[in-house]
């Protein structure tokens, strides 16, 4: 059974986390013991008797892990829980470990005490970690930005109680944003006080949907007819939002279908795209090596970009813009200043020599720019502090072009699915050659087409392609 991308990367998380201060238990506990033992350990790595152990507890550890599977939902379990889960993690590993020990006909050479040590140090730190974990994975849960940020479509009479199950600690994942009714009638008064936006009829759910933050919906159907759900489950699936459907539902809706449990209710869920948790991990370490060794460079050229950016034009060396991120989220995208400081007022009269038809703005010999800004825009050096939005996890190395506020208001419903991701620094369409390109329609296709292609290998040939075309000077303008 498939589970949303925000609940499957925090459990992959968890189960990363778990995992991790496990091993640290046990590798700690272990030189404990034999510090305890015979004093000092620099002598043990001489006895490969003690090596072998160790490593094999290690190992013989990680496969119980895998194994039984005890460590998920870490947070469900109370202080009294997690006692007796390290207990029997370190009972179940005591006795593997004398297995061993003994048919290999080691015991003889391997102290009793040391195990005495190893297993009462494992239970006290393995605890104490785990107590850490809990406070890790909390502080993620409660963040609104790791959050699944759902709408929950429902009559009134369902409304409360659907509420009330995302509400409970077995849907902590969502957060609720926005609920909405389609007959256009009073919603019942919310005992929840978070800020959730109330909608009433089925113009007004699209057209918000349409702007929000929102990465899902819960579609309650009702008293609703299979055809108006129909239509709205079609609408949420082409402005790339996941919908999750509680009845059967046949209808040629284009996407990836699956059956999720929400609580007490099931779910038949429509998905734009699917990626494997692990895949977004490696991205996001990707993102991040990247990010820094960009603000490296960054800071090198920093002294030198300012003084050319001062020494022609007045006003501030970083030019940061409200742009719209992933599903809708905002967030400030920063470059280095390449236009004069009346670029925003001027634009309005420069729109009809727009050569972009669509919601961008692209124009030949733009006046708004310096002549430094022309240098920087040709060199994609402009674009260098957006390695800052690619640490905070604004951004990615390589995604979709975020754009501002006001283009993202004017979408239409299918433009709404290139922000299925997270925007990036370059992407598919700027190394297509983005200066020949003159029809917002062509980027939206490129940007579906990365989107429902993605993969890490994809990323890295676009990263190649972004080098090449920079030295190249290639669709910089």
């Amino acid at each position: 059974m498939d589970v949303s991308e925000g609940i499957q990367k925090r459990k992959y998380l968890e189960t990363v986390l778990v995992l991790a201060a496990d091993l640290i238990s046990i590798i700690l506990s272990y030189l404990i013991a034999l510090r305890l033992r015979y004093g000092l350990i620099g002598s043990f790595y001489r006895n490969e008797i003690y090596v072998l152990v160790g490593v094999v507890s290690i190992l013989i550890y990680i496969f119980l892990y895998f194994l039984t599977e005890q460590k998920k939902e870490i947070l469900l379990r109370g202080y009294a829980d997690e006692i007796l889960s390290v207990t029997r993690q370190n009972a179940v590993l005591l006795v593997a470990i004398a297995v061993f020990v003994f048919l290999f006909r080691l015991s003889e050479y391997f102290s009793r005490l040391v195990y005495g040590y190893f297993i009462g140090g494992n239970l006290i730190i393995s605890y104490l970690l785990r107590l850490v974990v809990k406070q890790i994975l909390r502080a993620y849960t409660r963040s609104g930005q790791n959050k699944v940020k759902t709408m929950i479509i429902a009559d009134g009479a369902k409304l409360s109680e659907i509420l009330a199950q995302f509400e409970s600690d077995t849907l902590r994942d969502y957060q609720v944003v926005a609920v909405g009714q389609i007959e256009e009638s009073s919603i019942p008064a919310l005992t929840n006080e978070s800020g959730i936006l109330l909608i009433n009829g089925r113009e007004d759910i699209i057209r918000m949907a349409k702007v929000i933050a929102l990465d899902e919906v819960f579609l309650w159907p009702g008293s609703y007819d299979k055809k108006m759900t129909a239509t709205l489950v079609g609408e949420f699936s082409e402005m790339g939002i996941t919908c999750h459907h509680i009845l059967d539902l046949v209808s040629p809706i284009d996407g990836i279908k699956s059956i999720e449990v929400f609580g007490d209710y099931t779910a038949l869920s429509y998905r734009f795209y699917q990626s494997s948790v692990r895949d977004l991990f490696a991205k996001r370490l990707m993102d991040l090596a990247g990010g820094l060794v960009g603000i490296l460079i960054t800071l090198c050229l920093l002294p030198f970009i300012a003084l050319a950016i001062k020494s022609e034009s007045k006003g501030p060396i970083f030019f940061r813009q409200l742009r719209i991120g992933k599903n809708g989220r905002r967030f400030y995208l920063y470059k280095f200043r390449s236009m004069y400081l009346d670029a925003e007022q001027r634009k309005k009269d420069l729109m009809a020599q727009n050569e972009m038809s669509g919601y961008m703005f692209k124009m030949k010999d733009d006046p708004r720019i310096t002549k430094v800004g022309k240098f920087l825009r040709n060199t994609s050096l402009d674009e260098l502090p957006q390695f800052f939005n690619i640490l905070k996890g604004d951004m990615s190395l390589v995604g979709t072009r975020p754009p501002t506020v006001d283009e993202f208001e004017k979408y239409q419903l299918h433009h709404r699915k290139r922000m299925a991701i997270k925007p990036g620094l370059t992407g598919m369409w700027q190394v297509s050659g983005r200066s020949d390109i003159t029809d917002f329609e062509e980027v939206v296709a490129l940007d579906t087409k990365y989107i429902e292609e993605w993969s890490i290998g994809l990323d890295v040939k676009i990263l190649f392609q972004t080098v090449a075309v920079v030295f190249r000077r290639r669709g910089s303008r």
